[in-house]
């Protein structure tokens, strides 16, 4: 299957499904590589995703090509970004604190509490609730 193969989308869609396939593994990569412990679990976890999409796209040779770019360039740019202060004082905190703020986002390791936070400080976080009876609701300030 090469990239000329008739048997893939025409290139108007090529270049729609790329935004979208490379947007989402591409942002989940730069998550794997700037968070410290989940960073590793992520590498590998999208290894078959880096082999399997970019074939509907660049085709097989393409593919393969772009695997091996990112299974090489993952652990190179994770080194490169763990010798940062940012990585090494979220690293601390995460042993020390349990959590830390990596580009905006609070991340932790186990914790009692679901949700998520966007980082910000102050009032303005979201946390679901339950309500008694059917529907739910909402606590926390919008």
């Amino acid at each position: 299957m090469s990239i000329n193969d008739p048997t893939l989308p025409t290139w108007p869609l090529r270049i729609l499904l790329a935004c979208f396939i490379f947007g989402i593994i591409g942002l989940f990569t730069y998550v794997g590589i700037i968070t410290p412990g989940m960073g590793w679990f992520l590498y590998f976890f999208l290894i078959p995703l880096w082999a399997m999409f970019p074939i509907i796209i660049l085709g097989v040779r393409g593919a393969l090509i772009l695997l091996g770019t990112y299974v090489i360039g993952f652990p190179l740019a994770k080194l490169i970004v763990s010798r940062s202060d940012r990585y090494v004082k979220a690293q601390h905190d995460l042993k020390t604190k349990g959590t830390t703020t990596i580009a905006g986002m609070a991340m932790g390791g186990a914790s009692s509490s679901g949700g998520w936070s966007s980082g910000t400080s102050g009032g303005g976080g979201f946390s679901g609730g339950g309500g008694s009876s059917g529907g739910g609701g909402s606590s926390g300030s919008w």
